[in-house]
């Protein structure tokens, strides 16, 4: 694909192509010679998509830079981060001779506690 994307980049302007900057919407208008234009065609097929969104999925790939959300203030860092003196593993042992087994059926027994709760009016 990086070839089809160098020899677009080379092609004179003429076809119009959308290009999607946050809200602002320019035009801009590429020629592609025929046998550029074919295999962009067929693969938008392949795909099942058109053209027009795959050569701007290709541009955006090769030109705009993946942009990462880094802390905005120093020593700011991710929830887990902010939870990590909360998080941990319960031994269930350790309160219950041989362990309560809390992990086994979670979603039967959640389930089970939604319905007594509706049933009491409750949810």
């Amino acid at each position: 694909m990086a070839k089809k994307l160098k020899a677009i980049k080379e092609t004179k302007i003429e076809r119009p192509a959308r290009a999607r900057v946050s809200t602002k919407v320019s035009l801009m208008t590429i020629t592609l010679t025929p046998e550029i234009e074919r295999a962009l065609t067929e693969e938008a097929q392949r795909l099942g998509t058109t053209p027009e969104i795959l050569a701007l999925d290709c541009l955006r790939e090769q030109f705009v830079s993946n942009t990462t959300i880094e802390p905005t203030e120093e020593g700011q860092g991710t929830l887990a981060d902010f939870l990590a003196d909360h998080i941990g593993v319960l031994a269930s042992r350790e309160q219950v001779p041989g362990g309560a087994r809390m992990s086994e059926h979670s979603g039967q027994k959640f389930a089970a506690g939604l319905v007594k709760k509706r049933q009491q009016r409750r949810l």
